[in-house]
């Protein structure tokens, strides 16, 4: 009870004379749960709707006073960080155990400056144990050093050299990692690059890899051990070997299920969602569907990752037809409480997706505001599209859709015209070799003058290349929104049944 009674005391003389939380309890009668409300709903974006919610007008009084209660209120929302729910099986597994050791580590720390020494050295030890099993090494350090000061204080000889001794172990240990680490965030941050870095990508990739396996071997952590997995799925994404990331993936989870991964450190929902993206690489997108069927139960809404979950079965949906389900996915994305919280060039692949659906499978006679929309994203070029890779071919591709479905020759024509130009001066690697087939098909329709019988005799030989080309690796790929076959075969249906027409323009000198 000793230990028990030191504790109460600490709490009892060291407390705060005011809880620091927001009272959830208290209800819309206190102004503080009021503007969390406001906050959480989102309809008041300005602070001046928010004075109006609070305090009825504004005025310079109300909004003095606003500032305060924001300042308090944000205060106190920070607080209830601690106390935040990570038991959810849809969140990363290794979220909860890594908090697990912050929180014990946190405590051992209060504890022996309140003076609790003997109790703080409990704390700290199941830290380093905890730390230790789960692989957090950089927490078990923290721990073991916490336990050399109390041990040394505290004249506990035995304990001291013990911990000294695992302390050397898990510094040498944590030195690995870093290097690890070091070579894995290089490697990803030169996969976002500009095309002339990803084209030298692959030959240093695997060296890297050599590297980070070499490392593993000698450290043989969980962390090395998920950092060399993650890189052997770079390497392979980025050589195109999108059948190997099937193979890695399912020989992972029967690691998994052997106790060869770390259960508290394996992601599961990134090994489901290689093998969603390799299958739709891989052009099977029923089998990608199917797992995303299963990996839906691992996604929790409201994760960061939720919204690129949905974008890659969107995708399949697409490539594989079904373009009702890509349409209840595109609704349910905008329906989302984290769509707003992407960053720009995510909320315009979602623009672009739903431009290409409204192509496809047109729900209805669009409104005068979609035609608006969709008439601005033909004609605007948004910011990722300056890259010569990537979107960039699609939203070109997307601009002569659009105006086919408007039935504008002449503007159908000067698209196609351009994305000649471009297909010369840009898309001369063998790694575009699908993309320069497709835009061949499209010439097609200006050359054939929208006749869709002579579209479709003339585009055989450029289909059957198609059908014996398989798509680039990742670190030169342009991204097929809806496979070229599928898209040219619309496309011939749309000349059948809605073809463009010429605008006649009266003759100046008539």
């Amino acid at each position: 009870m000793k230990d028990s009674r030191n504790l109460a005391r600490i709490i009892i003389n060291r407390r705060q004379g005011q809880v620091p939380l927001l009272d959830f309890e208290a209800g819309e009668k206190v102004k503080e749960n009021r503007l969390v409300s406001a906050l959480a709903e989102g309809k008041e974006t300005t602070r001046n709707q928010l004075v109006r919610t609070l305090y009825d007008q504004p005025s310079a009084k109300n909004d003095n006073a606003f500032r305060q209660l924001h300042s308090r209120v944000f205060g106190k929302l920070l607080n209830h960080l601690y106390f935040l729910d990570h038991s959810d099986p849809r969140f990363s597994v290794s979220r909860r155990y890594q908090l697990e050791c912050l929180d014990l580590l946190h405590k051992g720390l209060i504890l022996y400056q309140e003076g609790a020494s003997a109790l703080s050295a409990r704390v700290c030890a199941s830290c380093m144990a905890k730390a230790m099993d789960d692989g957090f090494t950089a927490y078990a350090i923290e721990a073991a050093q916490q336990l050399r000061t109390i041990y040394a204080e505290m004249q506990e000889v035995k304990k001291f050299r013990a911990v000294v001794k695992d302390l050397e172990r898990l510094q040498g240990l944590r030195r690995l990692e870093e290097q690890a680490e070091a070579i894995y965030a290089e490697a990803r941050l030169a996969r976002t690059g500009p095309v002339a870095r990803l084209a030298t990508l692959l030959a240093t990739l695997k060296l890297h890899l050599e590297q980070v396996r070499q490392l593993h071997a000698e450290a043989q952590t969980p962390a090395t051990a998920d950092l060399y997995y993650r890189m052997q799925m770079i390497y392979l994404e980025q050589s195109g070997d999108y059948q190997g990331i099937i193979d890695l993936a399912l020989e992972a989870e029967h690691q998994l299920a052997r106790g060869q991964f770390n259960a508290h450190r394996f992601d599961v929902r990134f090994n489901l969602f290689m093998r969603m993206y390799a299958y739709l690489l891989t052009q099977q997108p029923e089998k990608g569907l199917e797992v995303a069927s299963e990996a839906e139960k691992h996604f929790h809404p409201t994760a960061v990752n939720w919204m690129y979950f949905e974008e890659h079965r969107l995708l399949l949906a697409l490539h594989a037809g079904q373009f009702d389900l890509a349409r209840r996915v595109v609704q349910r994305a905008h329906l989302s409480p984290v769509f707003e919280r992407q960053n720009k060039r995510a909320q315009q692949r979602w623009e672009l997706f739903g431009a290409y659906l409204d192509f496809v499978r047109p729900s209805g006679k669009p409104s005068a505001a979609r035609r608006r929309e969709l008439g601005r994203l033909a004609l605007m070029m948004p910011e990722y599209s300056r890259d010569k890779c990537g979107l960039n071919v699609a939203i070109l591709i997307g601009q002569v859709l659009y105006f086919l479905r408007e039935q504008d020759a002449e503007a159908v024509v000067l698209r196609v015209e351009s994305l000649r130009k471009y297909r010369l001066r840009h898309l001369r690697e063998p790694t575009n070799q699908r993309t320069r087939l497709f835009l061949r098909l499209l010439q097609l329709i200006s050359d054939e003058q929208f006749d869709p019988v002579r579209c479709a005799e003339r585009a055989g030989p450029f289909l059957q290349q198609l059908a014996n080309t398989p798509p680039p690796g990742e670190a030169f790929a342009e991204v097929e929104i809806i496979p070229y076959p599928l898209l040219w075969g619309i496309i011939l249906e749309h000349l059948r049944t809605s073809p463009p027409v010429l605008k006649l323009v009266p003759d100046a000198t008539a």
